[in-house]
């Protein structure tokens, strides 16, 4: 099975968040690909994919703003 390779900086990253919530890594990641392909599977069914792509950039700068706000807490 293809295993593709995360950056060091996401996996160092990951491994702060995981241990702030007291998850495993693998359990972190699962549930961020979770919610991040189920909105990008509706959002590809839906919206004309100029759309999409400005909703995805959106997506993507909430997600790093939560993020730094998550690991500012710890």
């Amino acid at each position: 099975m293809y295993s593709p390779k995360i950056s060091e900086e996401h996996v160092r990253k990951l491994y702060r968040i995981a241990k702030h919530k007291g998850i495993h890594m693998t359990t972190l990641v699962n549930e961020l690909l979770h919610h991040v392909l189920d909105d990008l599977d509706e959002e590809a069914i839906h919206e004309p994919s100029a759309v999409h792509e400005v909703k995805q950039t959106m997506y993507k700068t909430k997600i790093r703003e939560r993020n730094a706000h998550t690991l500012s807490e710890s």
